[in-house]
């Protein structure tokens, strides 16, 4: 048998191009369904981990799959912001504790976040490296944040514009990074955490500048009794640091301001049955249950599944019977090849064994790139599937 393998292995080695393109076309056929039903059970559960680890959301009425997605996941999907009042709102009841998230922010690509420090002894995030938040203008980075833009404690990141042209006037925030998290494999490595205070300053909601009262005259627009009005040539701030930090300030009611959505964590299961019952006729809020909304999307990706699969399936036995079909008209047209070997005293059966090796050959490789090619996309792609899941979604 030995013999046979290796002619086999000469003969696929001499007619390369032939042996890699069926090669190629045979992994795709026993690999694509075995890879999309791993794929699909990594990413539901996945996604569903996270959000069963959550208690309860809070957010504005409109898309709960929406709401769900940027307050979770973090993937932007432009949701109506509540008010820090709502979150309020729930501390004062007693009966759940709330966390604060404002989404909405970029830097360099990656989220930022404004949360409160409850949020990290929720998700349990570690710090690996510096300490945790502070003061207004700080950071933490995700793992892999940290590792991606090569910053460490002690250096410093800017927020990117909300748009091109800002005619507002917020400059990017150039955030100081005080920690690291440690990784916790899931869409928390891909944040930049800061304050929900610092968040307001990076939106422009909250700003410092020179002082007034020693400002020149070429700044001031007019100066009355206890208030100076100021021009464009006002130096505003776009680092907070410890010499300017006092003059950092807000307008109006911070109860106002804007927060994305609130995580809601009761203190018991009979408190979250409360909650749930003062929001169900509340028409412009929602406390809904992000477990529940996730089940829905995995529905849809199950659902999903098996059209693809159906097409597969089909593009899958084509393959097949173009498979077989080019290795009968290699036969035949190896039919010469054949009767040489017959002359030097080859047996029928060995012959038999030399095509059988090549087809087995073929197809031991062919099982070996699809096992590898799943391995891969299921242990090292579950951040970027999941990624295309929610953008889509």
């Amino acid at each position: 048998m030995k013999d046979s393998l290796y002619l086999a292995w000469r003969y696929l080695v001499h007619h390369r191009s032939k042996t890699l393109l069926l090669v190629l076309s045979l992994s795709i056929f026993l690999g694509l369904p075995l890879v999309m039903r791993a794929m699909s059970a990594v990413i539901q559960q996945s996604l569903m981990a996270r959000a069963q680890s959550t208690p309860l959301l809070l957010g504005k009425s409109g898309s709960s799959l929406d709401l769900v997605v940027e307050a979770l996941y973090f993937q932007p999907k432009g949701i109506e912001a509540l008010t820090a009042a709502d979150a309020n709102e729930i501390d004062e009841t007693g009966l759940a504790q709330a966390i604060p998230m404002r989404t909405g922010l970029m830097a360099r690509q990656f989220p930022v976040v404004g949360t409160s420090l409850d949020y990290f002894s929720f998700r349990a995030l570690k710090t690996a490296d510096g300490r945790a938040l502070a003061t207004l203008g700080e950071c933490v980075l995700g793992a892999e944040v940290a590792t991606t833009l090569g910053l460490k404690p002690g250096d410093s990141l800017l927020t990117s514009p909300s748009a091109l042209f800002d005619l507002a006037g917020v400059y990017p925030l150039r955030l100081h990074v005080v920690g690291t998290l440690e990784p916790s494999y899931g869409p928390d490595d891909r944040v930049v955490f800061v304050d929900v205070k610092t968040a307001w300053v990076a939106e422009g909601l909250g700003h410092g500048h020179q002082d007034l009262s020693t400002a020149s005259g070429d700044v001031l627009l007019k100066r009355t009794d206890g208030t100076a009005t100021a021009n464009a040539k006002l130096v505003q701030y776009n680092e907070i640091t410890d010499d300017n930090a006092e003059s950092f300030h807000f307008h109006g009611d911070p109860a106002g301001y804007p927060v994305s959505a609130v995580i809601v964590i009761p203190s018991d299961d009979k408190a979250g049955v409360l909650l749930r019952g003062r929001f169900v006729n509340d028409s412009a809020r929602q406390l809904l249950r992000p477990a529940q909304v996730v089940e829905g999307l995995n529905q849809q990706i199950f659902r999903f599944e098996r059209v693809l699969q159906i097409i597969v399936w089909t593009v899958g036995l084509a393959t097949a019977l173009m498979f077989v079909l080019v290795m009968v008209l290699s036969w035949r047209l190896r039919a010469e090849e054949l009767r040489t070997m017959a002359r030097l005293g080859c047996g029928r059966w060995k012959a038999v064994q030399i095509m059988g090796a090549e087809v087995f050959l073929m197809v031991g490789t062919s099982v070996a790139l699809a096992a590898f090619f799943g391995f891969v996309i299921t242990h090292y792609g579950e951040t970027w599937l999941q990624n295309l899941v929610l953008r889509g979604s």
